[in-house]
């Protein structure tokens, strides 16, 4: 009885794994498409879950997201599922022509994008900055740099003035991956750009503090900033109701889905 229960468990093992296939004879136009299939995803994100329980594939993870390109194009993986605005940046960016971009219904997911902090005052301060440079336009100016021009690498961030904010002198920590743009990214100059890191500067000059950035992985931003490791951590974050019984969320600055990038 015992080898009948080992064999039917090996044969069950071997059938999933044989029901999801790669994307090297696939025509990938459409969500449903995807379905039981390789999808690559960043560790610390929530699109594992997604590719898991709603297109029943299989998730293989990455540290970056040029490596998962090229398993694309060699067809390793059926595509690469991220944040939407991240996939419309590199899919519009030169030398990507043989990338797509194909939406993740918003049924299926849409978060807004927020800060975290375990410090009250921090995520107050910051919903009162947001709010004023909404009102004044800067936000929006941001916003069209990042999110809807194609930055690149080149891109930087404009000089930020800071005399006309008042504050302590204390430098303020922020944890941020640098790892992708649009939100947070290594230039050409060798320093950190996107919109979370504009956003990032200009709350530090909001509060009269030099900004101090901490990189780390995606999946450490969260914890880094529950543990009081950073004042702060900004990047492309989804507000979750998960995440939010660990640690505080800032007002939205941004509404994102999410996109699968394949081959076209």
């Amino acid at each position: 009885m015992t080898r009948k229960i080992i064999a039917l468990v090996i044969i069950s093992a071997i059938a999933l794994a044989t029901s999801c296939t790669s994307g090297k004879h696939k025509e990938l136009n459409t969500y449903a498409d995807f379905e039981r299939g390789y999808i690559g995803v960043i560790s610390g994100m929530i699109c594992d879950q997604i590719v898991e329980d709603d297109l029943h594939g299989i998730p293989a993870y990455y540290a970056d997201l040029e490596s998962a390109l090229a398993d694309i194009r060699s067809g390793e993986i059926d595509g690469f599922m991220i944040d939407l605005s991240i996939a419309t940046v590199f899919t519009g960016t030169a030398g990507n022509e043989d990338l797509k971009v194909v939406k993740v219904p918003v049924g299926v997911f849409e978060a807004p994008l927020g800060a975290v902090s375990a410090d009250s005052d921090i995520i107050n301060d910051f919903n009162v900055f947001l709010s004023r440079i909404r009102t004044d336009g800067s936000f929006y100016a941001i916003q069209r740099r990042w999110l809807e021009d194609i930055p690149t690498l080149s891109t930087t961030i404009p000089e930020i003035d800071a005399s006309s904010f008042s504050g302590s002198a204390e430098p303020l920590i922020i944890a941020t991956s640098g790892a992708g743009i649009p939100f947070s990214y290594t230039n050409t100059d060798g320093g950190l750009s996107g919109f979370a890191v504009e956003l990032a500067l200009w709350f530090a000059a909001y509060r009269n503090q030099p900004a101090e950035f901490v990189t780390m992985d995606f999946s450490e931003l969260i914890t880094a900033a529950q543990n009081g490791k950073v004042d702060i951590a900004i990047d492309g974050i989804s507000i979750t109701h998960e995440r939010r019984q660990l640690v505080l969320f800032t007002d939205s600055f941004y509404d994102d889905g999410l996109g699968i990038i394949s081959l076209k």
